[in-house]
């Protein structure tokens, strides 16, 4: 059962998740499963790993390709590093400065 008006369910049960482009939508709206807050399974667990859908990765290569190109511009006049890894923990975003 979901708890969201009835033609927000409807639409999201009738579409093609691939057309679905905002990842925190995909991820989090259809997450609750009961409205008892003393419920410990009240929301399903997320999925392990999030894969985007084709438009999103397609905008974030093109992102990704754009700042290579501008930080290796910068090679001549600084020394840069470019390092490649996984996140192996939870990761929370937005508290830097």
């Amino acid at each position: 059962m979901y708890y969201h008006p009835a033609d927000t369910t409807l639409i999201y049960n009738t579409i093609n998740k691939e057309q679905i482009e905002n990842l925190w939508y995909e991820t989090h709206y259809f997450q609750q499963i009961s409205l008892a807050k003393e419920d410990k399974d009240r929301l399903k667990p997320l999925q392990e790993r999030i894969t985007l859908n084709r438009p999103a990765q397609a905008f974030l290569d093109g992102l990704l390709e754009e700042r290579e190109h501008y930080l290796t511009q910068l090679s001549s006049t600084h020394e840069l590093a470019v390092l490649k890894g996984t996140i192996k923990a939870r990761l929370v975003h937005g508290m830097g400065a």
